[in-house]
């Protein structure tokens, strides 16, 4: 498979010897319809490029994401196992207190 460096540096012979050229009309929300002449092997090529990108950068969030719940999980298991070695002290200090354990 060519790179798409490649593909977008060969040049196109509109239309007549281009088996993915295409012409459409494009009519914007307002204002006059546009003639768009394109060639669909160059779109393509730039469109999965496109997404390529758009799917590193969310894999590369999500481990970020994953890497930030982690350490929440566990500042927060730090924060319970010295919270329960805190009421052990006082209560083993207090024998006149009551811990409720569920």
């Amino acid at each position: 498979m060519r790179s798409m460096a490649a593909v977008l540096d060969v040049p196109c012979k509109f239309p007549e010897d281009c088996e993915n050229y295409l012409e459409g009309w494009w009519t914007p929300l307002e204002g006059e319809a546009k003639l768009v002449k394109d060639c669909a092997k160059r779109r393509t090529m730039m469109m999965v490029q496109d997404l390529y990108n758009r799917t590193i950068s969310l894999q590369q969030a999500q481990e970020e994401q994953r890497n930030n719940s982690e350490k929440a999980l566990m500042a927060f298991a730090r924060l319970s196992s010295e919270a329960l070695k805190t009421l052990t002290t006082i209560k083993n200090d207090n024998p006149d207190i009551v811990l409720i354990e569920s």
